[in-house]
């Protein structure tokens, strides 16, 4: 081990995986950049922008000096309960340097990429022993993904299919590329395991030092991977023990501090849970169930065969630190496994494959100790030319997950709902909430006659998620999952709007909801819902326009007050 250290030529090499891994990762953001036309706004997302609308309203609470957020995203009474260390960490840096939250989470990306890949490789150069080897993994750890980018699917399920294609956090590489929270959170994962893993070489407490810290962060802004994180420390102890025939009582005692350096900031989110109805509400407004384990297995693909082969490839062992193979081979089997976990009920918890993000370390890093051992009697440049091969055959599935991001950019679409660009009309309507609303304020936000024309569904709330991001305001209605009772008060939304509902009932609802200050308004709302032409949709049945909305295009009513204005978009205040 120490002449890895004194080596540097491998701390080389990792660096340069680590810094094009990097630049891979970032650059869809960044041609997201270079390709902003003339008059737009990039919002800085280009994946799932409706769960990082919710990480930007975080930053942009904890940029307003909130310790304790509230879900801007509905309008229910609320204690705020919930804190995130992570959120508010990057929101107080916002606040200093004076950044817009946007920006924050574009470097948050950069920087917490860079720091995962450097837990990533101390935990490498911790558990293999052989330099090349410890190269392999850290290759896999940077680039790698399984067969999806092979298999021709059209599920009638979206999740039965490998999850290289659809579940980023189970990659790390998409990890990188898709939020800085997952980076975060892996990140401590790899120190969790490189602490825990020297503390049971040693059988010194104060190697078991930085699994607690980070055992104690996790607990609080990615709570779920402390039981993944525990419960396979606790069957490597376990099976330890039973193979040594004896039991260490002293090592169980530093598992036991471990778990207590967790409780506290696991069991605050637990007492939020319980006691927030709107954290508890958004918490389980989804179920994450895992997929079938072929889905795994091939999601994982080439890395995951060669870490199966592991504990039988001659030489492998050797490639790894004393008692590494079980100690990855459990993690591996104990991930995996608990992605598939019941809750007391005998019901599968509701966030299931949320429990296999980690799983891809333990399988890269046996991955490459394998793949070390079984090239290194081929002759010449044999041994560099398979490894890379096997390497590069990894890398087509991040691509292929990436490039579908990256045409999007030019067509202003999204895989969700929302779109990445917004024109100038738009965006100044933002920056007049940004500029105008207070915290507890609600806009109620009109729907988006364009979406359906893109692959989205017809007639969401236009902007919705956005406005929470972009200003201290709250949103009656616009989010699937953390607006609570999203779709009555979707329905609601969408009747207000409609040309057809008199406006005695908008007013009532207004009344009914006095929290609702602001609408925002789109002149496309009065046209009706047209097709890519510009053709009225109408219905198949009777000929009528399949959705027509109010005409507010000139004099809003008199129970509303134009307060700005820019282009086609519009923010009426309720009188």
């Amino acid at each position: 081990m120490e002449s890895v250290n004194t080596d540097r030529s491998p701390v080389r090499l990792a660096f340069l995986f680590a810094a094009v891994a990097l630049l891979c990762a970032n650059l869809p953001h960044l041609l997201g950049v270079l390709w902003t036309p003339d008059g737009v706004t990039f919002t800085g997302l280009t994946h799932n922008q409706d769960d990082a609308a919710v990480y930007l309203s975080w930053i942009r609470q904890a940029s307003e000096g909130r310790f304790f957020f509230t879900n801007r995203f509905t309008t229910e009474p609320q204690r705020g309960l919930p804190v995130n260390l992570f959120f508010y960490l990057l929101g107080t840096v916002g606040r200093i340097m004076h950044l817009s939250p946007p920006a924050v989470y574009a470097g948050a990306r950069m920087v917490f990429g860079g720091l995962l890949l450097a837990a990533l490789w101390r935990l490498v150069s911790t558990v293999l022993a052989d330099k090349r080897a410890q190269l392999l993994a850290f290759a896999f750890l940077c680039f790698a993904a399984g067969f999806g980018f092979a298999l021709d699917l059209r599920p009638a399920n979206y999740y039965e299919q490998p999850i290289d294609r659809w579940q980023p956090e189970a990659i790390t590489f998409l990890t990188i590329y898709v939020t800085p929270l997952f980076s975060a959170a892996l990140a401590l994962m790899a120190v969790f395991a490189a602490s825990f893993f020297r503390a049971e070489q040693t059988g010194k407490s104060r190697d078991l030092l930085p699994a607690c810290v980070a055992g104690f962060l996790l607990g609080n802004f990615h709570s779920y991977d402390i039981l993944q994180l525990w419960a396979f420390a606790f069957v490597y102890r376990v099976l330890t023990d039973v193979l040594r025939k004896r039991v260490e009582t002293a090592r169980y005692g530093r598992l036991l501090i471990v778990g207590l350096a967790m409780l506290p900031t696991a069991g605050y989110q637990l007492y939020a849970i319980t006691n927030e109805a709107v954290f508890n509400a958004r918490v389980f407004a989804t179920s994450t169930l895992s997929p079938s384990p072929i889905w795994i297995l091939l999601g994982f693909g080439l890395p995951f065969l060669l870490a199966a082969a592991a504990p039988f490839a001659p030489g492998a062992k050797d490639k790894l630190a004393p008692d590494a193979l079980r100690y990855l081979f459990v993690w591996a089997v104990v991930a995996i496994a608990i992605s598939y976990a019941v809750g007391l009920n005998g019901k599968p918890v509701s966030f299931q494959r949320k429990l296999l993000m980690g799983a891809h370390i333990p399988v890269c890093l046996l991955a490459g100790a394998t793949l070390a051992a079984v090239t290194e009697k081929l002759s010449g440049s044999l041994p560099v030319i398979v490894s890379l091969a096997a390497v590069l055959i990894t890398v087509p599935s991040n691509l292929r997950f990436m490039l579908q991001d990256v045409n999007r950019l030019q067509t202003n679409t999204s895989g969700s709902q929302y779109r990445p660009y917004l024109s100038a009309d738009e965006t100044s309507a933002l920056r007049f909430l940004r500029e105008t609303a207070k915290p507890g304020e609600a806009v109620l936000v009109c729907p988006d006659m364009t979406a359906h024309r893109y692959g989205g569904s017809a007639l969401m709330p236009y902007l919705g998620v956005y406005i929470p991001a972009y200003s201290s305001a709250s949103v009656y209605a616009a989010h699937w999952s953390e607006t609570a009772d999203f779709q009555r008060k979707y329905n609601e939304q969408l009747r207000f709007f409609a040309a057809d509902t008199p406006d005695d009932s908008r007013q009532s609802f207004l009344a009914a909801n006095p929290a609702i200050r602001y609408i925002l308004y789109a002149d496309a709302v009065g046209a009706g819902l047209t097709n890519a032409n510009g053709e009225l949709i109408v219905s198949e049945q009777t000929g009528a326009p399949f959705w027509r909305g109010v005409d507010w295009a000139g004099q809003p009513p008199s129970y509303l007050e134009a307060v700005y204005e820019s282009g086609t978009v519009r923010v009426l205040r309720v009188r």
